[in-house]
């Protein structure tokens, strides 16, 4: 069947702000747009297309004035159904394929009045998918003994706790409110039974959120500065360092003689196993940092010093102020101009030249390496 533009205008102006709509009516209004019959299957996608659901009408009795004016014969739009408490089923609520959070609030208001079972798997089925992404998240994010699966229904649990306990009239997206729940219920399941060592809650709270707010800080600043991190967060300094006293001794426990898979047993963990997340710790405290860090670390400075010496005293100057590689401090082009006694405009214009002779000096240096 071919529809032209003012066919497609027509259906789209019919369709676009309707929720709910019944197959007799849907027919209808298409055939009447497209001037021929329309097989259900066409309805039924193109619905699906605009967000729009099939319902099939079930009158409840209800005992007020208009109910027994009503004549049975008389048609009603939906709006009116729904004001009269009339009880729909709705077709696409066992469509597995649906996977998207529109429907959401559409759903639990039917399900929190009704109590369906039908209702209640498609919000599982619906928002599995974003248990799964909260769930990956914390999979790695610390060393504790929990699959993916166990994670995935600890998550499945948080958001049965969410369906039963979000209030529609709200106004709140769904998605936003379950995800609360969903990350709660992981990292309680972490806490109970994942880890070697069990912590007290708000310890192992504090821990994560001291990771978050340093990844975050590090993406921004070329160093870690403990007193702005610990003001931040609104913790002491005492408390910063005891929460990476606890991440250090019991939530990096692991085996290092456990065999790194559990299909052969000729390989131990220990063999090829590095100390990658210590690289945040270390900047705390040089009791956590891992010595190839800091050998590598020592590399790339002597590295990053000998390219500098071969620009000009101005230049190398102006680059380790703007960059902070004297004392970790970087600098406004401002601030480098009130230091050397010249415009900012001219520190961006020397600055500018520096950083092209130095783009030049690490493509030469990185050729000699391959050759």
């Amino acid at each position: 069947m071919r529809l032209d533009y003012m066919m497609i205008k027509q259906l789209h102006s019919a369709f676009s702000s309707r929720k709910f709509i019944n197959m007799e009516e849907a027919k209808k209004i298409i055939a009447g747009i497209v001037k021929q019959d329309v097989d259900e299957e066409f309805i039924r996608g193109y619905l699906r297309s605009k967000g729009c659901q099939i319902v099939e009408e079930h009158i409840v009795p209800v005992k007020n004035e208009r109910s027994s004016k009503l004549d049975p014969e008389e048609d009603l739009d939906i709006d009116e159904i729904l004001s009269l408490e009339l009880k729909s089923r709705t077709e696409s609520f066992i469509d597995n394929e649906s996977k998207d959070y529109n429907n959401n609030t559409d759903l639990i208001s039917n399900y929190q009045k009704y109590h369906e079972d039908r209702v209640f798997k498609n919000l599982i089925l619906n928002n599995r998918r974003l248990v799964q992404k909260i769930a990956l998240r914390y999979q790695n994010y610390v060393s504790h003994k929990l699959s993916y699966d166990d994670l995935v229904s600890e998550g499945i649990i948080g958001l049965i706790k969410a369906i039963h306990r979000f209030d529609p009239t709200r106004g709140y997206q769904f998605s936003t409110y379950a995800t609360w729940w969903i990350r709660q219920q992981i990292t309680r399941a972490i806490m109970d039974t994942g880890l070697t060592v069990r912590i007290p809650v708000h310890a192992f709270e504090t821990v994560l959120k001291i990771k978050r707010v340093e990844q975050k800080y590090l993406f921004h600043n070329p160093k870690m500065d403990v007193e702005e991190i610990c003001e931040q967060l609104g913790i002491s300094r005492e408390k910063y360092e005891e929460s990476k006293r606890i991440e250090h001794r019991f939530l990096n426990l692991v085996s290092l003689n456990s065999f790194a898979s559990g299909e052969g047993e000729d390989t131990e963990l220990i063999e090829f196993i590095d100390n990658e997340r210590m690289r945040i710790l270390g900047y705390q405290d040089n009791e956590y940092t891992d010595p190839v860090f800091m050998v590598e670390s020592k590399l790339e400075r002597d590295e990053i010093n000998k390219l500098l010496e071969q620009l000009s005293s101005k230049q190398r100057n102006i680059i380790k102020l703007r960059f902070g590689f004297e004392d970790g401090q970087t600098r406004t082009l401002e601030e480098i101009g009130q230091i050397m006694g010249v415009t900012r405009e001219r520190i961006r214009q020397i600055e500018k030249k520096a950083l092209e002779r130095l783009k030049k000096l690490i493509l030469k240096h990185h050729k000699e390496l391959a050759s």
